[in-house]
């Protein structure tokens, strides 16, 4: 996903992962963006949070292959 500015086009960068959440906020976090791809200096941070912090994944059991194993989803809420 890219987003056009005045000056330049940033980079943000998908995440497999759907259930991926910040570490500082815990929203969810598909995207986080990319200064080496777009030259700016605004550092990498979350979307759309814009959080510098890092993510964890609320679901322990996802891999890129077979997504969701759980077998129970309720143990995906946030909170």
């Amino acid at each position: 996903m890219s987003v056009t500015t005045h000056t330049r086009t940033h980079v943000n960068i998908g995440f497999a992962n759907p259930f991926l959440v910040c570490d500082t906020c815990r929203e969810f976090v598909p995207y986080w963006h990319n200064p080496d791809r777009c030259g700016c200096d605004n550092g990498y941070y979350n979307l759309p949070c814009e959080h510098k912090a890092g993510v964890y994944s609320i679901c322990f059991t996802w891999n890129p292959v077979t997504g969701c194993d759980c077998n129970n989803k309720e143990t995906h809420d946030k909170d």
